[in-house]
Order: C-alpha cells, then sequence, then structure tokens
C-alpha cells in the first residue's frame, strides 16, 4: 500500500503500528526471568511511539475518543480503588496493570483518530500487511524448528516444539491465525492473487497445525462462519464471493495439512485433541482454573480479592478434590478472571461495554475492512477464553487499536490542544518508564538471581547491596522477592526478616519451594498454628514434592529437638497414604 499524500505523523504512526503487530512476536530472546520481556518491551515502545499521530499532525486535530474507552477507564478506577482499601503487599502488580490499561486506552483512541483521518481501509491495509509478513516469518521460525535447524545464528529459538520465536504454543497459533484471517482478507480486497494466496495460506496452517495447539479449530470455525454470514448478506458483491472462496480455500487446505502431517508423524493438534477428549491427558488446568476463579469471585464478588492475587486465592481455595490440582497464574478465561480479580463490577462494565459496542459496529455496512476487524477480535477473544493473550502487549496492542478503529462512535473534544498535551504529557513517562524497565531488567537476565527451580540449599547470590536496588524496581519487586525466598536457606539470622520475606513471596505466587518453606519457618518462630494450616497446604498442592522436602527434614538436627516434630509426623503420614494408593507422587499432578 502506498503511504503517499498522508501527513507525515501518519505515515510514521503506520510503519510503526505495522511493526507492532509483527516484530514482538519474532523477538528470539528468552530468558528464565520474564521470558517474553523484550516481545512485550518492543511492542510497548513500538505502539507508544505510533501514538505520535495523536499529538502532531493531521490526525491530532478534531479526533474524537472512542465510547469502548469506558472500558479500559471503568477498570482502572476500580484497581485503583483496591490499591486504596486493600492496600496489597505489591501495590507494583496494580500499577503495572494500570499502565497496560492506559497504554491501550491510547492505541484505542490513535485507532479511532487514524480511521477518521485516512478512512478504515487504509489502516486496515497496513494492518494486514503487517500481520502478515510477521505471520509468514513466525511461520518459518516454526518449520525450521521442525526441521531441527538450530540457532540460525541466533535468530531462531532452537526448540524441539514447533512454537516460533514467540516460543508459547498457543500464542504462536492466535498470531498465525491472525495472519490467515490477513491473507483471507488481502486476497478479497485483491491485494493477493490465487498464486500468493495459497502459498501463504499453505505455509501458515502447515505451522500452526505444528504447533498442536487445540485451539486452531476454534481459529478455524470462527473465519469460516464469518465469511459465510458476509457471503450470505451480499452474495453478488465481488469481494464477498473472494472472501467466501478463499475460507473454503483455507478449509481444504486445512483438513489436507492434517491428514498429510499425521501420516508423517509430525506432532499436530488433531492428536493432541484426541488425547484431550480420550481423557488420558488428566484433568485440564483450565477446568481447575475456571473452577477456582468461581469459587474466589464467590469469596469477594463485589470488588473481587486484588489484581494478581488470583495464585494466592487458588493456594487458599484448594480442597481435598483438588489434591495435586496445579496453581495458576490466571483462570483461563478473562471473564471469570475479571470476577475473581476485579469483582462484579468490573465483569458487567467489560461485558456491557464490548456488547454495546458490537450492537454499534453492526449498524454499519458489512465491508471487508469490518470482517478483518471482526476475525482478529474473535480470534484473540477466542484465545482469551482459553488462556490470557490480553496479559501481554503484542495481543493486548492489536486487541485495543482495532476496538478503537472500528467504533463509530465517539466523544468530540472540547479541548483538544490540552488533551494532546495530556496526551504528550503520558508518552513521555511511559518513554521514561520503558528505559528504566530496560536497563532494570539487564542484571535480571544476567543471573543476578536464582534460577525459581532453587531449594532451600544455599545459593551464590548477587552482592547485597545490589539485590536491595533491584528490590527497588517497581516492575520487578515481587519476583525478586520470590526467587530469594525460594533460595534463602532456613537456618541462619535474622528470622523475622526471613519469615516476613518469605510470607511476602508465598502470597504474591505460591511455588513448592516457598509454601513448604514458609511453614518450616512458621515453626522456627514457635507458630504452631500457621505452621501447620500452610504445611496442610502445601501438601494438598504440592504433593509431587513431598519426597524431597521429607528427605531434607529427615536430615534437620532440629527434628530432634521437636521443632518439626508435628509437621514431620504429618508428612510421613501424607507420604505412607500416597504411596499405599500405588501412585508415584510424580504422578499426581497428571499431565496439567
Amino acid at each position: 500500500m502506498k503511504l503517499t499524500n498522508m501527513d507525515w505523523s501518519i505515515r510514521v504512526s503506520l510503519l510503526l503500528l505495522g511493526a507492532m503487530v509483527s516484530v514482538p512476536f519474532l523477538d528470539p530472546r528468552h530468558y528464565p526471568f520474564f521470558r517474553h520481556f523484550y516481545g512485550e518491551w518492543l511492542a510497548a515502545a513500538l505502539g507508544l511511539s505510533a501514538c505520535i499521530a495523536l499529538v502532531v499532525g493531521r490526525a491530532a486535530h478534531g479526533f474524537a475518543v472512542p465510547r469502548i474507552l469506558i472500558v479500559p477507564v471503568g477498570l482502572i478506577a476500580i484497581a485503583l480503588l483496591q490499591l486504596v482499601v486493600q492496600q496489597p503487599i505489591y501495590p507494583s502488580q496494580t500499577i503495572v496493570f494500570v499502565l497496560y490499561l492506559i497504554w491501550a486506552g491510547m492505541l484505542a483512541v490513535l485507532g479511532h483518530a487514524l480511521a477518521g483521518a485516512i478512512g478504515l481501509p487504509r489502516l486496515m491495509h497496513v494492518l494486514a500487511w503487517g500481520l502478515l509478513v510477521g505471520g509468514l516469518f513466525s511461520a518459518l521460525t516454526g518449520i525450521l524448528q521442525f526441521a531441527n535447524a538450530g540457532p540460525i545464528y541466533g535468530l531462531v529459538v532452537p526448540l524441539k516444539s514447533v512454537i516460533g520465536n514467540v516460543a508459547q504454543r498457543n500464542h504462536f497459533a492466535d498470531e498465525l491465525w491472525l495472519a490467515s484471517a490477513a491473507a483471507l482478507y488481502l486476497f478479497a480486497d485483491k491485494r493477493l492473487n490465487w498464486a500468493y494466496f495459497v502459498l501463504a495460506a499453505t505455509m501458515l496452517l502447515s505451522a500452526s497445525i505444528l504447533s498442536a495447539s487445540r485451539s486452531v479449530f476454534l481459529y478455524l470455525i470462527a473465519i469460516i462462519t464469518l465469511a459465510l454470514v458476509w457471503h450470505r448478506r451480499a452474495p453478488g458483491k465481488d469481494s464477498h464471493k473472494r472472501l467466501f472462496l478463499g475460507a473454503l480455500v483455507i478449509l481444504g487446505l486445512f483438513a489436507a495439512l492434517q491428514i498429510v502431517l499425521a501420516n508423517w508423524g509430525a506432532p499436530n493438534s488433531t492428536d493432541r485433541l484426541l488425547v484431550e477428549a480420550s481423557g488420558k491427558s488428566g484433568k485440564s488446568v483450565k477446568l481447575w482454573g475456571w473452577q477456582a476463579a468461581l469459587e474466589i469471585f464467590l469469596s469477594s464478588p463485589l470488588l473481587g480479592v486484588g489484581v494478581g492475587r488470583f495464585s494466592w486465592h487458588m493456594f487458599l481455595t484448594s480442597g481435598p478434590a483438588w489434591f495435586g490440582a496445579p496453581v495458576a497464574e490466571h483462570a483461563h478465561n478473562l471473564l471469570l478472571q475479571l470476577m475473581a480479580e476485579l469483582g462484579l463490577f468490573a465483569a458487567i462494565l467489560t461485558v456491557g461495554g464490548l456488547l454495546a459496542w458490537l450492537v454499534r459496529v453492526l449498524k454499519r455496512d458489512l465491508t471487508t475492512e469490518f470482517w478483518l476487524a471482526l476475525a482478529l477480535l474473535g480470534v484473540m477473544a477466542i484465545h482469551s477464553q482459553l488462556e490470557y493473550p490480553l496479559w501481554y502487549t503484542f495481543f493486548l496492542g492489536p486487541f485495543a487499536l482495532v476496538l478503537g478503529a472500528v467504533d463509530n462512535g465517539g466523544y468530540r473534544l472540547q479541548a483538544p490542544r490540552m488533551v494532546r498535551m495530556a496526551l504528550a504529557g503520558v508518552m513521555l513517562l511511559g518513554a521514561v518508564f520503558l528505559v528504566r524497565a530496560l536497563v532494570d531488567y539487564a542484571p535480571l537476565r544476567h543471573g543476578a538471581l536464582p534460577s525459581i527451580q532453587s531449594t532451600s540449599q544455599e545459593v551464590p547470590l548477587a552482592p547485597p547491596e545490589l539485590l536491595e536496588e533491584l528490590r527497588r524496581n517497581v516492575l520487578f519487586t515481587a519476583h525478586i522477592d520470590l526467587r530469594l525466598a525460594a533460595a534463602m536457606p532456613l537456618a541462619g539470622e535474622p528470622l523475622a526478616d526471613k519469615l516476613a520475606l518469605c510470607n511476602d513471596a508465598l502470597r504474591f505466587y505460591p511455588i513448592w519451594q516457598v509454601a513448604y518453606k514458609c511453614a518450616l519457618l512458621h515453626a522456627l518462630d514457635g507458630q504452631a498454628q500457621q505452621a501447620a494450616f500452610l504445611w496442610h497446604r502445601a501438601i494438598t498442592v504440592f504433593p509431587a514434592e513431598l519426597p524431597r522436602v521429607m528427605d531434607e527434614l529427615r536430615r534437620m538436627p532440629e527434628t530432634q529437638g521437636g521443632v518439626f516434630a508435628g509437621l514431620r509426623t504429618e508428612g510421613e503420614k501424607r507420604l505412607d497414604e500416597l504411596r499405599s494408593k500405588g501412585l508415584p507422587t510424580e504422578e499426581l499432578i497428571g499431565t496439567h
């Protein structure tokens, strides 16, 4: 697409947006501490930079705020109210949540402004090309992984699974189907001929099937259904006819590639779906998360338990029927997550806002641009019912941008110059935050902290002054505390400081190292009741780790003095129960 005859700020914004929907998925840098940091950072930086069109140039004059903005603004208000009322241990979780929503809101305003300045077709063309080019390169990384091609000069993550450089199976499949929708749109709009469309679709579908993500079947159904609706509403329109024919080609290619790859013995989505249907994989972590979310919501229905506190409350909620169920960081469902952490009003606001948006946009003509918008949002919405893609900037950005672009309802600003100045200030603060985050992340990725897999054994740590400096970082404090709590030994003083760190880290994200250690520290501090409670919770949630914990406990001299006598007796009893059932403890968590 030609970007001539446009204001320079609009051209720059479009180029940056094209990069935002493609480049972050291709970054091969993944480290144990925040594996997706660089991909998220790139998406945030590119999206923030693209907002230049809201501050200068033609798009900044007379733009309106889309009505969908009421959703992020309302969620921000609820999160800040929680911050005041609940006073969480780690307010950084709420702060980061609010920053994400502010960033998403700016992109929604940007999408609305660009659609008004240059028209929705031109904006969607840029996004479609960005998604398609990025998706093809991602598909290539997945195919190279399937071929065991190695790191390829550091440009491809060398993994045995086909998960692309985004390094997560379902994220990878989501991106490829966003690109497939973009390819179908460009074909319907005669920007791709038959040969290029079939070639692109074959490459994208092959990689998505090799990812073995089961969500691809849902994405296929959504795209085919939308194409059928568009064709039936205007069967004589050439673009709608091409859209429907292209969708049929995708359906045929998908079926053929499933058969071919299955015959080759390659891992594929169908095999994983059949395993799930057979029940051999055990109870899904998603089902655990959904059940936990409902129970957590019922415990605090109005305001929720707080941003980022789902894991801790899932740890507390787990009962006998949950024995060995993993603690998840998310409910694997957007609505249930909002209900659990932010309460009923947040869920009503989100659902009501999106339904009102849908009612508004369905009144407009069913153009191919509108089809692409619904296809992109549909893929990400489906993914959001099974995981949490919108907690990552590289999905949240395109989602918010398209929501704002398609929203044909808006509020005209009475003082646009003041608004532009405010947006410029927000952009400056955002840039400072991003630069600071990049600087603070550097020592963490280079091993300043122990691995999350560290046990209670003494491990080398960074110098105390560096650790104190790292803990002052608003973005990473909770994650740093979790690793320090997992690595610190039981022995030594001061006990009060260790107990405080352990309790704080456990409430951030319960892992077995910290859960068992907190129980032991409470026992050392003479808090027998709290020690027994945490010990029981740890055994219920992390039974697979009980043998190694008991081995360490038996070797501790404190057990001879009776400090850990009650915990040891309970542990031995529960261990005997597990063994009497003939179940190796490693199998109790199944294949969740």
